[in-house]
């Protein structure tokens, strides 16, 4: 955080609350380019819809702070994997963040945001076998480019973002002859990619 950041705190008196149980901090001068962050918590629908998870905590919008208390930035998601149950099986899965993308606001209150990421699966277990990991800790989607969008009145407000996502095939998931899609790149493919996935964040106010 900026020292300009920790000033405006002290003059002003302003904090940045996440609306979670975490410590407040430093709001941005919106005169200064100071970058502000906004926490998030959120949900995931994968597998083509048909399994739900939670997003970690860790997930944020980060950008500069304009003079109208709108926020200039993207979408970073959390590194900490998280369980997925699929059928038949059970992944840890991250999100990992390719490119963090931009928000645009139309002046009206409607937001979208941009972001890119991929699906990073670390371990994969059948459920007759929990204990055999299946999978390479590099199975790796290509990338998702997810497209959120929702209301959005100023960074004191509590935001909703909503989209779908197409989850690309995965690679590097298991031994590959001639760097050709090897048979764990099929089955990892075969239970999580594809479209129909979901993608929920609400992103707390400051204030």
């Amino acid at each position: 955080m900026h020292h300009s950041m920790l000033g405006a705190l002290v003059a002003g008196g302003l904090a940045l609350t996440t609306g979670l149980a975490a410590p407040s901090a430093a709001a941005a001068d919106p005169d200064s380019g100071d970058t502000l962050t906004r926490l998030a918590t959120g949900s995931a629908t994968l597998a083509g819809g048909e399994t739900s998870v939670r997003l970690p905590w860790g997930t944020r919008l980060e950008g500069t702070l304009n003079p109208d208390f709108s926020i200039d930035g993207g979408l970073h998601f959390s590194s900490t994997p998280f369980t997925v149950e699929l059928p038949g099986a059970t992944a840890r899965v991250r999100f990992v963040t390719t490119d963090p993308g931009g928000t645009t606001a139309d002046g009206e209150g409607a937001v979208v945001v941009r972001s890119g990421f991929a699906v990073q699966v670390t371990e994969l277990f059948r459920d007759e076998s929990p204990e055999t990991n299946l999978v390479r800790e590099t199975c790796t989607s290509g990338e998702v480019t997810a497209t959120l969008t929702g209301s959005w009145a100023d960074i004191f407000t509590p935001t909703t973002l909503a989209g779908d996502l197409t989850v690309p095939t995965f690679r590097r998931c298991g031994a590959s002859f001639l760097n050709l899609p090897s048979a764990r790149d099929a089955l990892v493919s075969g239970l999580l990619a594809g479209p129909g996935s979901t993608l929920e964040l609400s992103v707390a106010p400051v204030g």
